[in-house]
């Protein structure tokens, strides 16, 4: 397992829901020669359980990662961007009734509103995304430029198909710009993962105007925003992912 994999490994650990499952196991394990010990990390995981399902508590998570705001025609004067850079996120692999691998959702989410920007400004797009694995017989990247321009009916000026990690996105995607002359970008990926992917893009030498999609709405505060739920879990899941990354970026790259 090469280093990158096993970060992805360790940090499944970490996060939610590994972490849980391991908080439990631990404390069960814990019990018959510490019993209170035991008791303690079992109630800990239980309480984190409730709480990282609980909306309330996913809404403060990710609000506090949406740092950017949308971006506004005011801004895009200001900026004069070259190009539009779409980050990669997740891939739906074997989807049967596409036949074959196809974007996931979150990867639609910035692909189309990579395409929306794509319109309204008219500049050339990028993708940017490899294969995690190694093992893909496609990059993210092309996937998503299949997408565009099969289902958006929208050219693609460039794939960058190398990266496995957001700063390598920025690294390669850099590289492919600085060729053709350019470095002010329009960068879109998703509102929680956009702190990390600046740091990244402006570390790599280019100027990027943020262009987040998925922001946090407001919280309404009605008595079913309190319920569990599966989606609070994901959201939670995400944000503590960013907060995990950036201190894992702070260490490793010195952003």
């Amino acid at each position: 397992m090469d280093g990158f994999l096993l970060s992805k490994f360790v940090a499944a650990w970490l996060l939610p829901p590994g972490g849980l499952i391991l908080g439990l196991g631990l404390g069960l394990a814990l019990r018959p020669a510490w019993r209170l010990g035991g008791n303690l990390l079992i109630a800990l995981s239980l309480a984190a359980l409730v709480a990282l399902t609980s909306p309330p508590v996913a809404h403060l998570l990710t609000s506090g990662l949406d740092r950017y705001p949308p971006v506004t025609a005011e801004a895009l004067e200001k900026h004069r961007p070259q190009a539009i850079v779409v980050l990669s996120a997740d891939r739906r692999r074997a989807a049967a009734e596409y036949g074959g691998d196809t974007v996931g959702s979150a990867t639609l989410e910035r692909l189309r509103y990579g395409v929306h920007l794509k319109r309204a400004t008219g500049l050339p797009l990028l993708f940017s995304g490899g294969s995690v694995t190694g093992n893909d017989d496609f990059s993210i990247a092309f996937v998503m430029k299949e997408a565009a321009v099969d289902d958006f009916r929208v050219p693609v000026m460039w794939v960058e198909e190398e990266s496995r990690n957001t700063w390598e996105n920025a690294l390669y995607s850099a590289a492919v710009l600085e060729h053709e002359g350019i470095s002010r970008i329009l960068l879109v990926t998703h509102a929680y993962h956009m702190p990390r992917s600046m740091a990244c893009f402006l570390a790599a030498g280019m100027e990027p105007l943020a262009a987040p999609t998925g922001l946090t709405g407001p919280l309404e505060m009605k008595a079913t925003d309190w319920i569990p739920s599966s989606s609070a879990l994901m959201a939670s899941t995400l944000a503590l992912h960013e907060y995990l990354g950036m201190v894992w970026y702070r260490i490793k790259y010195g952003l």
